[in-house]
């Protein structure tokens, strides 16, 4: 098993290695591989995180449905409207907010754009929200090692009455063979996608 701090700091290592060709088309790939997962089919509302440094650049998920040429294949876009929601942080909580466009953004705290939008999902309805996840370093069972700040974990325990669907966004390299340990506060995602495979963490 392997500390969250010390694998935090060789996946910022070798995150921040990476050239700027290297995030762009990996994260192309990832970005692919979450549109054609069937799973997600008939979702509506997605909550996803705007990347800042060498984090998979989810702008490829965030520009649909203006770049339709890059997501016409996949069953998810040729259902759906989606609604996309991005993170601010509000003290040492978050909440998420409609995204409008990228001339609506922000910088927020930790230097991380966030929208200017006031609108939130409604956490009524019986619809599912997928959540988009990011982090530093994951395992195979689901562990997840973020930033230390805890916020994702305190927002999923204070809304678990909404189904809300996981998915880790990752590089390859940051899925690890080792377990992470855990504190007992920290909440797996329901899936880990790479450039390479979708893992499905067993419940």
């Amino acid at each position: 098993m392997i500390a969250k701090n010390n694998i935090r700091k060789e996946m910022l290592l070798r995150r921040d290695a990476l050239s700027p060709s290297e995030v762009k088309n990996l994260s192309e790939r990832i970005c692919q591989n979450f549109f054609s997962i069937p799973d997600f089919a008939g979702i509506q509302d997605i909550f996803c995180f705007y990347p800042k440094g060498n984090e998979i650049d989810t702008r490829f998920i965030l520009k649909y449905p203006s770049d339709n040429k890059l997501y016409t294949d996949y069953e998810i876009c040729r259902k759906n409207t989606i609604n996309f929601y991005l993170p601010k942080v509000i003290g040492k909580d978050m909440e998420f907010y409609k995204y409008t466009g990228e001339n609506e953004l922000i910088k927020g705290k930790f230097g991380i754009m966030e929208p200017e939008s006031e609108e939130t999902v409604s956490m009524s309805e019986n619809t599912d929200i997928l959540m988009l996840m990011p982090g530093l370093a994951f395992d195979r069972e689901g562990g997840r090692a973020g930033y230390g700040g805890g916020f994702y974990d305190r927002y999923l325990s204070i809304k678990r009455s909404r189904r809300i669907i996981k998915a880790a966004l990752a590089y390859s390299f940051q899925v690890t063979d080792q377990l992470i340990v855990l504190d007992e506060y920290d909440i797996k995602p329901d899936y880990i996608i790479t450039e390479n495979e979708t893992i499905r963490i067993k419940a």
